[in-house]
């Protein structure tokens, strides 16, 4: 009998015929055995061929008087208040809500800014929707502590600024920070050195900070944790974009707070170191170091940049620049939710373009233009390869704009980098050491 092929049957091989219908496949099996099936292939994905291009040569903006303003006392940026009762670990929590102004005298920052004898009329503002606000709890004496509430910080305080808002008004800001000092010395035997560690946005990933910190506390060197960032640093802002408007302004408006956040963490860093000094008198005149994880790396040029001559060492962890283009091409911008940036109206690319330019020319503080103060540092960049939140390409441009120091990349992306950082607490820790040491500058130990 002879029959005719029907619709939509195709022939996969000799001796081998197939019946698609329907969505339906029917084979027949052939007399002679059928050829080994060829191994799949899998595209090739390629996460970065669309992503914009940022000049990683351009020239670097000058910074003397690129930091905003904030209130002052006896010469000194904010006040810093000890924590001398015992307490629970500090926790954060993010703000949703707005608070009405109140007078400076009935705010116990404000009082410890201007003194009891705040001004009349004097307004104060604490933070806003979108801010992450560190607090702890008093711990009763003979309550048995969790371990998860446990907290065993030599030193532990809150440094708290203001910046005017207006005739009258203020905005106060905190950030808290403990200092753990080195583990097996006895006394007021001086640490091998200071390590400010930043930790990423809302403090995380906090297992990771802890675990680096034992590990360097074994080292000999005290560690001066920043809790978490200062607490606007996610502090709602919205901006409304017109294409046929004034866009440079609105670029400029973003740049201006986007500085403002970011050299908040440099006056609270600054002002930390000085006091742990004030408190403990072996860590003057030892080496200081910054590690920055995430944000905390995003955010340690400036610091840097404003204390330049304080810092012998820098690891910067899953860090980049360009806080503009972050916010627009990041994975994690909906979960921070800090910047909402709306079109009235589609925008071209050009638009867009515009916008990212402008912001760069006028963001000094930016980790773009204060990179200029890691070049001839020693310096260590642990980068994701496929990093979605801190993407891998602004990265890439921030270690162009350190001067490409020595960086070890690792495969997977954000999240995967700091899962894994943990096999890497001994490498951090020898390259600190070696950066310690005269005359070992440039000496590699990493991957």
């Amino acid at each position: 009998m002879v029959r005719s092929k029907p619709e939509g049957v195709r022939s996969v091989k000799k001796g081998v015929w197939s019946w698609v219908l329907a969505g339906v496949v029917w084979a027949a099996p052939a007399s002679a055995q059928p050829a080994a099936p060829e191994a799949p292939s899998f595209p090739t994905i390629d996460l970065w061929g669309g992503f914009p291009k940022v000049d990683a040569g351009a020239p670097f903006l000058p910074l003397d008087d690129a930091w905003p303003k904030r209130w002052s006392r006896n010469g000194h940026v904010g006040v810093v208040e000890e924590i001398t009762s015992p307490i629970y670990r500090p926790e954060g929590e993010r703000w949703g809500f707005s608070v009405k102004a109140k007078p400076a005298a009935s705010v116990p920052e404000a009082r410890m800014l201007l003194g009891e004898s705040a001004p009349d009329g004097l307004q104060v503002l604490l933070e806003g929707p979108g801010a992450f606000v560190v607090g702890a709890e008093l711990r009763p004496e003979g309550v048995k502590v969790p371990r998860r509430r446990q907290f065993n910080a030599d030193l532990t305080f809150r440094f708290v600024s203001a910046q005017e808002e207006g005739p009258a008004l203020i905005r106060i800001e905190r950030t808290w920070f403990a200092y753990f000092a080195p583990e097996g010395l006895e006394g007021n035997a001086r640490p091998r050195a200071v390590v400010l560690l930043m930790p990423g946005m809302f403090g995380t990933p906090e297992p990771v900070a802890s675990g680096l910190t034992i590990s360097l506390r074994k080292r000999g060197m005290g560690v001066l944790r920043m809790i978490a960032h200062p607490s606007r640093l996610t502090e709602r802002l919205e901006l409304t974009l017109d294409p046929s408007g004034d866009l440079e302004g609105e670029a400029k408006r973003a740049a201006a707070a986007f500085d403002s956040r970011e050299a908040e963490c440099a006056y609270a860093a600054q002002a930390a170191f000085l006091h742990l000094e004030s408190s403990r008198e072996e860590t003057v005149g030892v080496p200081s170091v910054v590690v920055g994880f995430s944000a905390g790396g995003i955010t340690l040029a400036p610091v840097v940049a404003r204390d330049s001559g304080r810092y012998q060492a820098a690891v910067m962890v899953g860090a980049g620049c360009h806080w503009w283009l972050m916010n627009e091409k990041s994975n994690y911008r909906t979960f921070i939710d800090a910047i909402e940036v709306t079109w009235s109206a589609p925008a071209a690319e050009a638009d867009r373009a515009r916008v990212r330019e402008t912001y760069l020319q006028a963001a000094r503080l930016d980790s773009y233009n204060t990179a200029q103060a890691m070049r001839g540092r020693a310096t260590l960049m642990i980068q994701g390869a496929a990093d979605m939140a801190v993407p891998t390409p602004l990265g890439d441009v921030l270690w162009e704009r350190c001067g490409r120091p020595e960086r070890w990349m690792v495969d997977g992306g954000h999240e995967l980098l700091f899962m894994q950082l943990s096999s890497y607490y001994e490498r951090i820790g020898e390259w600190i050491e070696g950066r310690l040491a005269p005359g070992n500058a440039d000496k590699a130990v990493g991957p």
